[in-house]
């Protein structure tokens, strides 16, 4: 696999370790996909888990990543929300997925 070299080579941080309005770098489980639907605005949101907790990974305007489903794992770059576990439009890399 040829994973961008920030990605391939970068600290992971443990979800629960994350801090607010941080940049993280990330692995874990997809293991929730949702589709919430405020105020009108289209959104996917991947429920990312690893053994110490979940975060949610966010992307606006979209219905559908090629790859991003349950079971896929990921290594999500990004800064989380101050108000909650949350990544909003991370830059990402699927590393593998697990038939359902």
């Amino acid at each position: 696999m040829n994973l961008p070299s920030r990605l391939r080579t970068g600290q992971r941080t443990v979800i629960a370790a994350l801090k607010p309005r941080k940049e993280a770098l990330v692995e874990g489980k997809i293991v929730a996909i949702t589709y919430p639907s405020e105020e009108g605005v289209l959104q996917l949101r991947a429920h990312l888990k690893d053994h110490t907790g979940t975060l949610i990974v966010a992307w606006p305007g979209r219905r559908d990543i090629p790859g991003v489903r349950v079971g896929a794992r990921l290594i999500v770059e990004g800064t989380l929300s101050q108000s909650e576990h949350l990544m909003w439009s991370p830059h990402y890399q699927v590393l593998a997925t697990e038939e359902i």
